[in-house]
């Protein structure tokens, strides 16, 4: 219960910029401590077109997570939009792997955007 009181007071005081993945978060971290946990999942969705990716998505510990990689021969803009909260926006250059980017366990990535 301690835990749960702590990681509710971080998020009534972290000022946090997206109120509604803290409370996703802090929903999240309720369950886990009641013992609920998210099969680790995995997918690949290749991206073709004018501007080839491939976005990586899923799972894992309890972590929703997002990569994307840039398969083209131009500069691309990507959004990937998650199910609550504000989007994660990246550029990268040809041949370019973004980083992982983790959220928690149920806000996980809804579409991915990709401009070139």
């Amino acid at each position: 219960m301690r835990r749960v009181l702590i990681a509710f007071a971080a998020v009534v005081l972290c000022g946090c910029e997206d109120f509604d993945a803290a409370m996703v978060s802090l929903s999240d971290e309720l369950s886990f401590a009641d013992g609920y946990y998210y099969d680790d999942e995995h997918h690949s969705d290749p991206i073709d077109g004018d501007c080839p990716s491939i976005w990586e998505y899923g799972r894992v510990g309890n972590q929703a997570y997002a990569r994307v990689t840039n398969r083209g021969s131009s500069d691309v803009s990507a959004t990937i939009t998650w199910t609550a909260g504000a989007p994660t926006e990246l550029y990268l250059a040809p041949g370019e792997v973004s980083d992982f980017f983790y959220q928690s366990g149920s806000n996980i990535p809804r579409s991915l955007d990709v401009t070139c």
